[in-house]
């Protein structure tokens, strides 16, 4: 079984970004938005977009991912389940005792994390 997971930029480079984006829009609003015109406000505006973005992710617990990636679970359902099931099947042939297969099955059970 697989779940996704949002990754997103750690602290350093959130600071990185925020001054790098803070740079543009100082390089936008004296240089670019005189000399391009409205090209100049959408440089602005993108460079003001990236360093609120960073900022957003530098300051809040949460952030906002960059990158999802899928990761597979180690303890698949399935293998939980026909793992179990072997287990009750030797019990249930005398072939591992109580304690062996209460021994066993909380290993199973255990998370693998």
């Amino acid at each position: 079984m697989s779940y996704r997971v949002g990754l997103k930029p750690g602290k350093a480079a959130s600071v990185l970004g925020m001054i790098v984006g803070g740079i543009f829009v100082l390089l936008g609003v004296t240089i670019v938005i005189p000399t391009f015109g409205a090209f100049g406000l959408l440089w602005t505006a993108v460079a003001a977009a990236m360093s609120l973005f960073y900022a957003y992710n530098f300051f809040s617990r949460s952030g906002v991912s960059i990158y999802q990636m899928d990761i597979d679970s180690p303890g698949n359902v399935e293998d939980l389940d026909g793992s179990l099931r072997k287990l009750a099947k030797l019990k249930e042939d005398g072939l591992i005792t109580d304690k062996e297969y209460e021994q066993k099955r909380t290993e199973i059970m255990r998370p693998k994390w």
